[in-house]
Order: C-alpha cells, then structure tokens, then sequence
C-alpha cells in the first residue's frame, strides 16, 4: 500500500469541504466566517468582498463562507456551507433562522429602523453557539 505524504489530500477525497481558492478584495480585510460575495476574478481564481444585505446586488448573488480570514489582496479559501462553531448565537434558540447581515456578518432578524435591507437566509442555528449556513 503507498503512503501519503502528510498534508496531502487522496484523490478519492480531494476537496472533502467543496473548498474554493480566492482572493480578498483589494481594500478589504476578511475575517474567518465572514460572509462574502463574487466580485471578480484575477485570472483563474475568484476575488471576494465581505457581503452586504442592504445592497439588492447581494440579494441574488452566490454567497460564501470564509474558511480562512485574509488581509487585503491576499489570498484566502472560502465555501458555500459550514457548520460553524464558538459564534455567538446570543442564546438565540435552535432552529432560529439566520440571515445576510451588513459587512459580511448575520444577524438574527432583519432590523427594521427604516433602512432598507435585502433578506437573505443564509443558515440556521442548530446548537449553543453552533450555526449551519447554507448558502447556495
């Protein structure tokens, strides 16, 4: 039987979390399970900036969840669901819908202080500080 080098994913399993390589936007910072968006491409590889529920362009676009945070213009892996743990759920209650926030953040409702703002689900709580997101 051949070994695998250490690192080194098996064909059989070669994206096991339907990762996607990428790049942050060139004036943004993107955090670890910051909520993004497709803004571009830079040759074969996409360019990402932190969604934004108040922009009717975010509403219908393909979003994605940062796996990995990245600095301005560096590159980072990003995926269209997770379960994610040690978020705050602010002891919202299982079940609870999440949706796009402002800034690549979710929130839990849709504030309604006039601003005008797109709903999005984009997960749903499914434990303590434990969110699925869904996002495709």
């Amino acid at each position: 039987m051949a070994r695998i080098a250490p690192g080194v994913i098996p064909i059989k399993d070669q994206n096991p979390y339907e990762t996607i390589r990428a790049v942050a936007y060139q004036d943004e910072d993107i955090e670890e399970n910051d909520i993004v968006v497709v803004s571009g491409y830079t040759g074969d590889v996409l360019v990402v900036a932190k969604a934004d529920a108040t922009k009717v362009e975010h509403r219908e676009s393909a979003l994605f969840l940062a796996r990995t945070g990245a600095a301005a213009g560096r590159a980072l892996w990003i995926q269209p669901w997770r379960v994610t743990t040690r978020l705050s759920t602010e002891e919202t209650p299982t079940h609870t819908p999440v949706f796009l926030g402002k800034d690549g953040k979710h929130v839990f409702e849709i504030p309604s202080n006039g601003t005008m703002w797109y709903k999005r689900r984009v997960g749903t709580v499914i434990d303590k500080n434990v969110i699925h997101f869904h996002l495709g």
